[in-house]
């Protein structure tokens, strides 16, 4: 006899908790300043806004790793690398693959079979690990891009079989039930500097996609939104050692972000997030600082949410709710990190780096 997990819950004796741990925004950059649509200028967090890549001086490469603050974690885990490339003057190329953006949901639950008590644990693993964008300069002011972004789930469900032995015995034979699912999301971007110290940036997410399949409809409660919303931001150098910019979206997220370079090539960064669905209305601030050095640059960041309820690892399972989760990296369980990334300029435009906005 073979129990499925319907009835495994049926006989659940309970539910104790449900674990989340989830990976920083990419850009260390980003993350400091927040919004960040205005203010791509390279490969690095070029999903915020992909028309920004034509910045790219000739190949960008970079990687990342992050630490979990919030939780007691395994130290500094690898992110991911990402690549860029501007070619024929107006064109340039990103792609960006990152492992480490993952939510990962374990739901304890126990249930006793023939006499015995079990364990079993369903986990829910969600994904972002690629994404690749394409931008051409129309005009020195003007700029579109469009980008694909991979998006997967990932079940886990265990699952138990009774196998006669004998009239008066029986065993226990436990199996494990996996389901995935990969969806791609289109986004277009635009990024237009109506003067020489003002950049205006915006986003459409989700606008087509394409949906997989392999995950059944009973799991439907786990499947992330795939709803379509604009992002706009804009950036103003008020002065040349001083950036501010913002951003806003029609899914109630905004934020605000400062970016001063006092010399020495040193930048130092500072932003806030807020959330309307969340409670409080400033929800996360950041804070970070890069260093560039010949053709090198380094970028660190610590992110700091608000309100710690369940950002320590474990919320209750009542309180797990992924239509919440609008972004993997700032997520409703999202908990305190830091993050730290490294770029190369390499080919034929080598320049120094000195840290600049746009």
């Amino acid at each position: 006899m073979r129990l499925s997990p319907s009835v495994m819950l049926l006989c659940s004796l309970g539910m104790t908790g449900s674990t989340a741990c989830a990976q920083a925004i990419f850009s260390p950059r980003a993350s400091a300043l927040g919004a960040y649509g205005a203010l791509v200028r390279d490969a690095r967090g070029f999903t915020a806004n992909p028309a920004g890549i034509v910045g790219i001086k000739d190949w960008d490469i970079y990687t990342a790793t992050y630490s979990a603050t919030s939780t007691s974690g395994e130290g500094f885990v690898f992110s991911g690398f990402g690549i860029g490339k501007r070619f024929f003057g107006n064109n340039a190329l990103a792609l960006q693959y990152t492992p480490g953006t993952s939510l990962d949901v374990v739901q304890p639950s126990s249930f006793t079979i023939a006499g015995l008590s079990l364990t079993a644990e369903r986990q829910i693993s969600y994904g972002e690990p690629l994404a690749a964008a394409y931008a051409y300069r129309i005009t020195d002011r003007l700029s579109f891009g469009i980008q694909e972004r991979m998006q997967t789930e990932k079940i886990t469900d265990p699952e138990y079989s009774l196998q006669k032995i004998s009239d008066s015995l029986n065993a226990v034979l436990p199996a494990q039930l996996e389901f995935n699912r990969s969806t791609w999301f289109t986004d277009i971007g635009a990024l237009w500097k109506p003067a020489e110290n003002i950049a205006l940036s915006a986003l459409g997410r989700g606008l087509f996609r394409v949906n997989g399949s392999g995950i059944p409809s009973t799991f439907d409660s786990y499947t992330l939104p795939r709803e379509r919303y604009l992002e706009l931001g804009a950036a103003w150098n008020a002065a040349p050692s001083l950036t501010i910019a913002a951003g806003g979206s029609t899914d109630n997220r905004g934020s605000l972000g400062i970016e001063w370079i006092p010399g020495l090539n040193i930048a130092l960064r500072g932003g806030l997030y807020s959330d309307g669905g969340e409670i409080p209305f400033i929800n996360a601030c950041g804070i970070g600082v890069g260093w560039a050095y010949l053709f090198l640059e380094a970028d660190a960041s610590y992110v700091r949410f608000t309100n710690q309820s369940d950002r320590k690892g474990s919320v209750s399972v009542s309180s797990f709710d992924p239509s919440g989760i609008k972004d993997l990296g700032m997520s409703p369980f999202s908990g305190d990190r830091v993050s730290i990334s490294i770029k190369a300029v390499l080919g034929g435009a080598r320049e120094s780096l000195m840290p600049r906005s746009f």
